[in-house]
């Protein structure tokens, strides 16, 4: 790290008259703040363009005395994804019945899910018990399978029911699928 003397001035304010202001590449600490703005107070989250680079004060009270203004390279802000708020009606009822679809999908899984979890042990079954079980297990599978390939695109969009269902969802994926495993097991045996 350096420091301001004689021979060496601080890039924020010029201080060459003690050794008050230290720098690196990726910081500044001033005792002055800036020469670029004698008359106006800087703030934090202003910027100052020190030899072509631009600089923002991200501190007012660093260093280890904390008298220090603390300049860092200037970073615009990422351009990231943001949930986008409806601005229109249409917009805002699109949100709300893909909502609603969502919610429902997810009650019909659970609800079939319930229906396989219900039925009896297969040894215990006649014939036609078994056909009927084999039909509820399978649908209750497909229909799992089905709302998986697009859940992460619920959970994104709804984060309530994400709060909500994903982790009751997982867990009856998992079972519905070992369900299956049994059934097939069964069914060669």
């Amino acid at each position: 790290m350096r420091s301001s003397g004689r021979n060496n001035p601080c890039p924020s304010c010029g201080r060459t008259k003690d050794a008050d202001c230290r720098w690196t590449e990726d910081v500044i600490y001033c005792h002055c703040g800036s020469s670029q703005s004698p008359d106006q107070t800087l703030r934090i989250g202003d910027t100052i363009t020190l030899t072509g680079a631009k600089w923002a004060l991200v501190k007012t009270n660093g260093g280890f005395d904390g008298a220090a203004f603390v300049f860092k390279p200037h970073q615009d802000k990422k351009v990231g994804r943001r949930r986008r708020v409806p601005n229109s009606p249409r917009e805002l009822s699109t949100k709300q019945a893909k909502r609603s679809i969502a919610k429902v999908s997810l009650e019909r899984f659970f609800d079939s899910y319930k229906a396989a979890w219900d039925v009896n042990d297969f040894h215990t079954l006649n014939a036609h018990q078994l056909n009927e079980a084999i039909k509820v297990i399978e649908s209750a599978a497909r229909i799992g399978r089905d709302l998986s390939r697009s859940v992460d695109n619920v959970w994104r969009e709804h984060h309530d029911l994400r709060d909500l269902h994903k982790g009751a969802f997982e867990a009856c994926l998992t079972s519905i699928n070992a369900q299956v495993t049994d059934l097939a097991h069964h069914r060669i045996h």
